[in-house]
């Protein structure tokens, strides 16, 4: 009861405050707020098998939550100019870079695609799934090397979130499709050959939140055409979310609505106990090593060195010395329903990072930032309809939501759409002047 008092209490003075000082209730950090809370009041009341939490759960998230707020509320105190790209211009930049794009790497998704359905018919659902998502040896039975896998990342993967921050703008309110579609199209290839559900997720959030706020903002006039088709691609990518779950099942046939419930629980809360787990173990990375900015910005490092390592194979990193950790299963008890243990990896949080770079101080000041990034590019974006502001801080908020799970951070694909963003932004500049 105390953990909700607290939690509610930050959540009405966040509220109250951005409203007293912007005039909006709602905001892309509120939802952000709201997520974290829910998900975290979830996990540490949960009775489907999860070890009670320590005090360093609570330290560490309370603290992620109260910086955040701050942060988010800091912009009060700038008077903030952001210059940005025209939106005409943005449209005609991103649609000649997505036919360029689709020309290219529609063509090598779709080959990649085939190898994963061949790999997926010939082998049994988890033996298969699991091969598609070894990231640890250098070879992959898709991709043939983590080289390439890292190059279709960074080429492919960052390009689609970089294109799916625009697409649902541009069909909901302008009813323009062709972007949207590249945009789904190559998700779906994507995602496929790791026969994953994270990119998929993270799209349909992107489209739900659009809506959302240019709905509420007046910045969005809906015909029903465009909100029939704004619905149906929800649904569809919410089914596809949902069949990913149930297949999970597929090799137990007595799986019932209560699994798949169990399942999309701890798929969501999980994270929290992870982290946990580390805090508690005196031999985890986190009480033993300190990364000083390398663990939150390991997804840059990451490629640097496969790179090295194709010249030099005992090159050892940084990454090394905790990235096995996470990639390791953990038993984290045993489920209520069925009597059998918990097995879960990866999904450690952003917390993991920042505090294995800082220790609690690195969860205060990555906090912050974002929140206050989060915050600065949505009041930008009120005060001047631009595009481009809008999906700066769409990004920022899709990278704290989705980093409840893996943390972001190790995924090289979010540094590229975040560099495109950057590169668009310098283009548009220097496009204006000559």
């Amino acid at each position: 009861m105390i953990t909700l008092a607290f939690c509610l209490v930050v959540l009405v003075l966040f509220s109250l405050s951005y409203f007293f000082l912007f005039g909006h209730f709602w905001s892309p950090s509120l939802l952000v707020l709201l997520w974290w809370t829910s998900w975290f009041l979830i996990a540490i009341t949960s009775n489907i098998g999860f070890p009670k939490p320590s005090d360093g759960l609570f330290l560490s998230f309370f603290t992620f939550a109260i910086s955040f707020a701050l942060g988010s509320l800091f912009p009060a105190f700038f008077n903030l100019s952001l210059i940005s790209p025209k939106n005409d211009f943005l449209f005609s930049y991103n649609l000649s870079f997505a036919r360029w794009w689709a020309v290219v790497f529609v063509p090598i998704l779709i080959y990649f695609w085939r190898k994963a359905a061949q790999i997926m018919s010939s082998d049994s659902f988890l033996a298969g799934r699991g091969s598609l998502i070894d990231f640890d040896s250098n070879f992959h039975p898709v991709f043939g090397s983590s080289f390439i896998r890292n190059c279709i990342e960074v080429f492919a993967a960052g390009p689609l979130l970089y294109f799916s921050l625009f697409s649902f703008v541009y069909v909901l309110r302008d009813g323009r499709y062709f972007l949207p579609f590249v945009t789904c199209l190559g998700i779906f290839l994507y995602q496929s050959t790791e026969l994953g559900r994270s990119q998929i997720y993270r799209t349909s959030l992107v489209l739900l939140f659009v809506l959302f706020f240019l709905t509420l903002h007046q910045r969005l006039h809906l015909s029903t055409k465009k909100l029939f088709l704004g619905i149906l691609i929800f649904l569809l990518i919410v089914l596809y979310v949902v069949s990913a779950t149930v297949s999970r099942f597929k090799n137990n046939p007595n799986a019932s609505l209560t699994d798949v419930s169990t399942e999309l629980q701890s798929y969501h809360t999980v994270g929290f106990i992870l982290y946990d787990s580390a805090l508690s173990d005196q031999t985890s990375p986190l009480n033993t090593e300190l990364g000083y900015g390398r663990a939150t910005f390991s997804g840059l490092w990451f490629p640097v060195t496969q790179i090295i390592r194709l010249f030099n194979k005992s090159y050892t990193s940084f990454l090394d010395k905790w990235y096995p950790y996470t990639a390791v299963s953990h038993d984290l008890g045993i489920r209520s329903e069925t009597g059998k243990e918990f097995y879960f990896n990866a999904y450690y949080t952003m917390l993991f990072p920042f505090y294995l770079d800082f220790r609690i101080f690195g969860i205060c000041f990555f906090s912050f930032l974002l929140g206050f990034l989060t915050s600065c590019f949505f009041l930008a974006w009120l005060n001047t309809n631009s595009d481009f502001l809008f999906a700066s801080s769409l990004i920022f908020c899709i990278f704290c939501i989705m980093n409840i799970f893996q943390p972001l951070t190790q995924r090289v694909y979010f540094f590229s759409s975040f560099f495109l963003l950057v590169f668009v932004y310098f283009f548009s500049r220097n496009y204006a002047k000559s």
